[in-house]
């Protein structure tokens, strides 16, 4: 259940006129044109940059360090993180929750999945918060592909 208070008497919140103005656009919505480090996605609720991806051992080495839940992913799946920057530009005053079971990969047989469920070290870096419009974040999402990543 949730409940809403507020805080002065007919209190809102409202986007910047930039952000109010922002259309969405065509980055990465196809798989053969996915969206490359460094390019903004514009969706009619979100702004999505692509920081950087790492892969591979480097990427459990950081999922296991100081986390004593970590367990090895299972056998013939492979993880990796993101890191993204993201703005929340919904124009209605309303709050929304993001975090890494909202992100999902798209294999190379047209298969879309999301991680498995892991815990992650505890850290401030992962995604994962309610935010109101306007709000930025900063951070890492998880995920698992089945085989190699191509």
């Amino acid at each position: 259940m949730v409940q809403f208070f507020e805080l002065d008497v007919g209190a809102t919140i409202s986007l910047d006129k930039e952000l109010a103005d922002l259309k969405p656009n065509d980055v990465g919505i196809k798989f053969e044109n996915p969206a490359v480090a460094g390019d903004t996605a514009i969706t009619k609720d979100w702004e999505l940059t692509r920081v950087e991806s790492i892969r591979g051992q480097e990427a459990e080495t950081i999922l296991e360090k100081d986390n004593p839940n970590y367990e090895a992913p299972e056998a013939g799946t492979e993880r990796f993180l993101m890191h993204m920057k993201l703005r929340y530009i919904n124009p209605n005053d309303l709050p929304a929750w993001v975090g890494s079971f909202q992100f999902m990969a798209l294999d190379d047989l047209g298969y879309t999945f999301q991680g498995n469920n892991i815990y992650p070290p505890r850290t401030d870096f992962w995604i994962g918060d309610t935010v109101l419009p306007g709000a930025e974040l900063d951070g890492w999402w998880w995920q698992v592909q089945r085989g190699k990543i191509t």
